[in-house]
């Protein structure tokens, strides 16, 4: 990013004004000077701050130590089956995506957590622990995946897929990409669960208009995806930014005025990664 802004310092300040090579490169020196000192921090301030915290821990106990057994057993697994093509032996992969998909180990191991002891004739996860779940999030998820395959089985992409695909010609396919990559980045930017809302619901009704324009379909779903996750400006956008603004280190205006600029460069990237790789 940062080569990026200081390379548009020099082609403008360096043809638009006629500077010489001189002057582009004092425009490189001041450029990245001022976004040196935009984006410095105290280094010492942070590890100690860090230390002052760690202080403050007490020592893991059992409880965490079961979780972070299980966590790394059950991340494991979920790569397992990725691994196993990368590295060419599509037997095992198959039989591990058959026999031990994603939802199982994650199923096992919650069902683990109920079982290993953390304290006296208690688990470490225990019924009241069900409570304290986000019970409006896995249900926003597991609703919005189920309704984005009705969408698909009932034809209902296909249909909207047609008739958009008759207003935008594919000659215009990539403009409405990238409205549609910047147009995500907004979204997710007003809720945490807008974004997902968009890619669970929006996802199979932008295949289906892929299809009808007979435009290459993964990089551009894999490009949205992408932008979904690039919630940079608010606090509300997703609970990182909202840990970091509660921390009263980050002001509202910075975080806006830095992220706007992260979501500019990141529409940008995206938008080029699609439009080299669809060619």
């Amino acid at each position: 990013m940062l080569v990026m802004m200081l390379t548009f310092k020099m082609v403008y300040y360096g043809f638009s004004n006629n500077c010489s090579s001189v002057t582009m490169i004092e425009c490189y020196c001041t450029s990245g000077s001022a976004l040196w000192r935009f984006f410095s921090f105290d280094v010492s301030r942070v590890k100690s701050i860090i230390l002052e915290e760690k202080k403050k821990l007490p020592r893991i106990n059992t409880g965490e130590k079961n979780t972070l057994l299980i966590f790394l057993l059950a991340a494991f697994f979920w790569v397992l089956p990725g691994l196993a093509n990368l590295l060419g032996n599509q037997q095992m992969y198959i039989f591990l995506k058959t026999h031990i998909p994603e939802a199982i180990v994650g199923l096992v191991a919650g069902i683990l957590l109920f079982l290993l002891p953390a304290r006296k004739n208690e688990g470490t996860l225990t019924v009241k622990d069900l409570k304290e779940l986000d019970w409006d999030t896995v249900l926003l998820f597991g609703g919005g995946i189920a309704l984005g395959k009705l969408i698909i089985k009932t034809g209902l992409a296909e249909y909207i897929g047609k008739n958009v695909a008759d207003f935008v010609s594919p000659e215009n396919a990539v403009l409405f990409i990238i409205v549609l990559v910047v147009s995500m980045i907004l979204l997710t930017e007003v809720s945490s669960n807008t974004g997902n809302k968009a890619i669970t619901l929006g996802q199979p009704i932008l295949i289906g208009i892929l299809k009808e324009m007979t435009v290459e379909i993964f990089y551009p779903v894999f490009g949205i995806i992408i932008a979904a996750s690039f919630a940079f400006m608010l606090p509300i956008a997703t609970p990182p930014n909202a840990i970091i603004y509660g921390s009263r280190y980050i002001s509202i205006d910075r975080m806006v005025k830095v992220g706007l600029f992260m979501n500019i460069i990141g529409s940008v990237i995206i938008s080029t990664f699609i439009i080299i790789y669809m060619k």
